[in-house]
């Protein structure tokens, strides 16, 4: 009982400080800080302590509990594309809590509603619908960008991602760094916070690293080569895949694509392995 009145509290209070944030905080920051930069970075540091406070109740009122193994690697990352298995909507807030400020993410249009579109302002975050042009803009200064590439919650196997993660990191020859998340509560918090979230145990969420992705991976760079018209099987140079100083723009976005595919491809294989392996392994946290 105790613990069904704290879910109600954290995700009313959880609530309540977006409002608080879209409203009061956007204000002050309109008012008092003309920086475009100094407000960005200023709300996402507001922002991240909320989410730690907000996980920080969870985990000592027994709403969830969360054990991050990889939350100092976060918080030292600098320019790169941090990807991540989807599968609940409370998975944004534990990253975002370790990760440095100079972190943007990719929203869904939908989001734009209310006071969230305030949030997101302030926020600097970049709509689903943006060009890849748009996108480079705002990695600027080692930003990271954070992605599902799944584009919505982990339902199903295999999972299929979006090609925009491997698109941003081969043109922009960024590392992805690959986060896996695991829930032992499936269909915890898929669709909205009060839907079911009072369930019979504590839900436990397992953050882990799964390495650091070349933007050309090794085991894809014959068969690029083979699709880019490469001679006598020599095997692709990622600098010159991903910045090619000659050649006409469309066989240099030709083989931004294919690097990208194969990428996208090889990435899928391992979310979709460390998946099918954590079905009969669930999370343990403390």
């Amino acid at each position: 009982m105790l613990r069904k009145i704290a879910t109600v509290i954290a995700y009313a209070g959880f609530i309540a400080g977006s409002l608080f944030l879209g409203t009061v905080t956007s204000l002050f920051l309109f008012v008092f800080i003309r920086d475009p930069r100094k407000k960005c970075l200023l709300f996402r540091k507001n922002v991240r302590s909320f989410c730690r406070f907000f996980i920080f109740f969870c985990r000592h009122t027994g709403v969830f509990r969360t054990d991050v193994s990889n939350a100092r690697e976060l918080e030292q990352l600098r320019g790169s594309v941090v990807i991540a298995n989807h599968p609940s909507l409370v998975d944004y807030v534990i990253l975002i809590s370790c990760m440095n400020p100079n972190t943007t993410t990719i929203f869904k249009q939908s989001l734009r509603r209310g006071f969230m579109k305030f949030v997101l302002h302030n926020l600097d975050y970049i709509p689903n619908s943006s060009s890849l042009e748009e996108i480079n803009r705002h990695l600027e200064n080692d930003a990271n960008l954070l992605i599902f590439p799944e584009g919505s919650r982990t339902k199903r196997l295999p999972v299929k991602f979006s090609r925009g993660a491997a698109q941003v990191a081969v043109r922009n020859r960024m590392p992805v760094y690959m986060v896996f998340i695991n829930c032992d509560t499936p269909g915890y918090l898929q669709h909205r916070f009060f839907s079911d979230s009072m369930t019979a145990q504590t839900p436990s969420f397992r953050v882990t690293p799964i390495g650091t992705e070349n933007i050309i991976p090794d085991t894809g760079a014959a068969d690029i080569n083979a699709e880019t018209g490469g001679e006598n099987g020599s095997s692709a140079d990622p600098a010159r895949t991903v910045n090619t100083g000659g050649g006409s723009a469309g066989s240099e976005y030709e083989t931004f694509g294919v690097a990208a595919r194969h990428l996208t491809k090889r990435l899928e294989e391992i979310y979709n392995e460390k998946l099918d392996k954590s079905i009969n392994s669930p999370p343990e946290c403390l």
